[in-house]
């Protein structure tokens, strides 16, 4: 006796009149997979809730008995919410079905109700396989089946139920491509030579050979306009799309194409979905509720934002002379150990606006901008670098100043801060009423500062530091034009509805942002619990010092250095006052207590200043005079 699981379909009924639509697809696939169908009726009122569902006996019972004189078994389900799309859920949770079935027509909602199910909801995060119906009142019977493929599992289900209406009305089957315009024939062979390998593969769990299926190839601006023209041309009875292979941030921002061909197609849809994974929900939803709640430029803002932006990306005179003159201002103040002079040339370095400019350009799926950004960027970067190498050249003395010594170990804390202007820049860019906030940004990032240690350092050859400040200048680089990309789309900017090409350029290079963005974490990741690490060594060591010289009579710490030898031993040198003289024994004593504590090989170096105490408040008792005995 086998015990595998009878396969389940959930539909969710409303009136006889709209099973009348759905009718003629569920029962072949009931009777090819030999399926239970879940009648599910929602009443939408928690009044009356016995007479409204006695209402809808009569018509659902006859509805049963149509499908098990087709040989399909039923079971009925009832249920009172107050909104559709989440009583479907909570159903489909409970009940488990493998293909949850819908009708959807808009404006007017598939149910007796006023309210309409929430189609985007339901392809985001239904957890089964979901098919939805949005068409006429009596369609014609499925015969002639359109099935826009960009291959995925969604075109697999499309398969199996056009097999079940293969079978059922000896249907025509034919599998639509949309290319881009500028596709040659090469692509275009290319594309049915793929397809027809695909189909061979999809094909093997059912009853249709290839050659049944006919192909069609068409070149349109975007996929919704191609499916839809092929729709209009009256060839075909049904079209049964499934979620194209846009890439996982283009879905989440621009939403699912199915949707989109559902809306305005002329003939019935069929819209198919395999659940998304559970962190792809997550992160969807997640989105749109910060995206609903950011605040929208209109159009004639976005303009006046974009052109501005576009202009200060230029690489013009201008440019290169503030350039060239925060830089040496920098380096200058990096030299002198100075803060106020780096910041000040934080003030006039012109980099940011080079930098920004690379997130509008992704954002907007423009390439042009993209390369006028990087342009200005690189040559900026190359400026800064020789710059301060020839000041460190020209500089007599060598030495590595606190300045350049804090911008060597880059963490996770920068990441943050450069993300944080990244998103104000980007938003007071794009307000003009918060342009005052701009020159607190460039000193919040310090761009030109890492690069001017970058100089200084290739100039004394101190490699270490000029490796940790290229990873800080990279990780302002990177988080500014992410962050700032991010904000852009909060606030309306996107690619041209239909450039195909802006579209690619919008998830390749948000593609290579997130990339960049994990490949710099992690040696931040590193260093961050380097230096966490050292941090707490050091504040462990200390207080076992003076922990444990407070234990020995007479003896004051006053400071301590370490360093770390190629052995890996940490030699420690301690200096102490001390008003006694100290035996070899003590530091001996010493190293031992902090190797014990500290669980790591020391060599301990103790330097020990005598020292002498005087009161002048408190002056010694003056010794007594002798006193004169008188003789007899």
């Amino acid at each position: 006796m086998s015990n595998q699981r009878q396969f389940k379909i959930l539909v969710p009924v409303s009136s006889s009149a709209q099973v009348a639509n759905i009718l003629p697809l569920v029962v072949p696939l009931a009777q090819e997979r030999r399926a239970q169908v879940q009648l599910l009726h929602i009443e939408l009122s928690i009044y009356s809730q016995t007479q409204q569902i006695s209402e809808a006996e009569g018509w659902l019972a006859e509805l049963e008995q149509s499908f098990l004189a087709q040989s399909v078994q039923t079971e009925l389900f009832y249920r009172t919410a107050h909104n559709l799309s989440g009583a479907i859920r909570e159903v489909v949770g409970e009940l488990k079905p493998d293909i949850l079935v819908l009708t959807w027509r808009r404006p007017i909602g598939p149910f007796s109700s006023d309210e309409d199910v929430d189609l985007q909801s339901l392809l985001i995060d239904v957890p089964c396989d979901l098919v939805v119906w949005r068409g006429h009142d009596h369609p014609p019977a499925p015969r002639r089946v359109l099935i826009p493929s960009a291959g995925g599992p969604n075109a697999s289900l499309a398969m199996q139920l056009a097999d079940a209406l293969a079978d059922a009305y000896e249907g025509e089957l034919t599998v639509l491509s949309v290319l881009p315009t500028s596709a040659d024939e090469a692509a275009i062979s290319e594309k049915q030579a793929s397809i027809k390998r695909d189909l061979g593969k999809r094909l093997e769990k059912t009853d249709i050979a290839a050659e049944e299926i006919h192909i069609n190839l068409v070149q349109s601006r975007s996929p919704v306009d191609g499916i839809l023209d092929a729709a209009a041309s009256g060839e075909y009875d049904l079209m049964m799309i499934g979620a194209s292979r846009e890439g996982v941030l283009h879905r989440l921002v621009f939403g699912e194409i199915p949707e989109k061909v559902a809306l305005q197609a002329q003939i019935p849809v069929l819209v198919i979905k395999r659940p998304l994974s559970r962190t792809v929900t997550l992160v969807r939803k997640a989105w749109e509720g910060v995206s609903s709640r950011a605040p929208r430029l209109t159009e004639s803002e976005k303009i006046d934002a974009y052109r501005e932006i576009r202009r200060n990306a230029r690489p013009d005179i201008d440019f290169y002379t503030m350039m060239a003159l925060s830089t040496a201002i920098a380096t200058l103040g990096v030299l002198l150990d100075s803060a106020a002079v780096v910041i000040g040339a934080m003030l006039v370095a012109p980099l940011m606006s080079a930098i920004i400019p690379l997130g509008l350009g992704v954002v907007q799926g423009d390439a042009r901008l993209l390369r006028l950004a990087a342009k200005s960027t690189i040559r900026g970067v190359l400026i800064a670098v020789m710059i301060a190498l020839v000041i460190g050249v020209i500089v007599p003395g060598e030495r590595v100043t606190a300045e350049m010594a804090s911008r060597a170990s880059p963490s996770l804390l920068d990441l943050g801060v450069a993300l944080a202007s990244g998103a104000a820049a980007a938003y007071a860019l794009s307000r003009k009423d918060m342009s005052a906030s701009l020159p607190g940004v460039a000193i919040a990032v310090a761009l030109v500062p890492p690069l001017a240690v970058v100089g200084l350092a290739l100039a004394q050859s101190e490699w270490r530091i000029a490796g940790g400040a290229s990873l800080l200048f990279a990780t302002n680089l990177v988080a500014i034009a992410a962050m700032g990309g991010f904000v852009f789309l909060l606030l309306g900017f996107q690619p041209e509805p239909g450039r195909r090409e802006r579209m690619l350029v919008f998830t390749r290079m948000w593609e290579l942002l997130i990339v960049l963005l994990l490949l710099i974490t992690l040696p931040l990741a590193w260093l961050t619990i380097t230096s966490f690490g050292e941090a707490k060594l050091q504040n462990t060591l200390e207080q076992t010092l003076v922990q444990e010289l407070n234990k020995v009579g007479g003896v004051e710490f006053r400071e301590y250095e370490t360093s770390v030898g190629e052995d890996g031993v940490l030699y420690v040198s301690v200096e102490v006052e001390s008003t006694r003289t100290m035996r070899h024994q003590d530091s001996v004593e010493l190293q031992e207590r902090l190797v014990e504590i500290i669980k790591r090989p020391i060599a301990l170096e103790l330097k020990v200043i005598p020292t002498t105490r005087l009161n002048a408040l408190e002056p010694p008792t003056p010794e007594p005079e002798p006193t004169a005995i008188p003789s007899d």
